[in-house]
């Protein structure tokens, strides 16, 4: 499982490397990357097994890394740290209750 595990962490990473590549003076990259990561454990907790536990710890756990929400957050203005914190964390528990509901 420790594996799995660390293939799973190990997609989810370069996943969220490609997504940062979208940031700009609005960290859209890891907005949406922490957004996608939020939106794949209802889809897949209905998976069963080990299988599941990787993806949810590996996968979805390197794709939202509270570190770099952290240190953009520092690099924000300070206009738009507030906003930005909001929005990140109306965005995450939206998209999760939806995607729950769905599945």
């Amino acid at each position: 499982m420790i594996l799995t595990i660390a293939i799973a962490a190990g997609i989810g990473a370069v996943f969220r490397f490609w997504l940062s590549k979208l940031n700009g003076e609005l960290p859209r990259g890891t907005l949406l990357a922490n957004n996608l990561a939020v939106i794949s454990i209802p889809v897949f907790t209905e998976l069963t097994g080990d299988f599941k536990t990787s993806l949810i710890i590996g996968f979805a756990g390197s794709l939202s890394t509270v570190s770099s929400f952290a240190l953009e957050i520092t690099q924000l203005n300070r206009a738009f740290r507030v906003r930005y914190a909001f929005l990140t964390l109306a965005s995450c528990l939206a998209s999760y209750e939806l995607f729950d509901y769905w599945f």
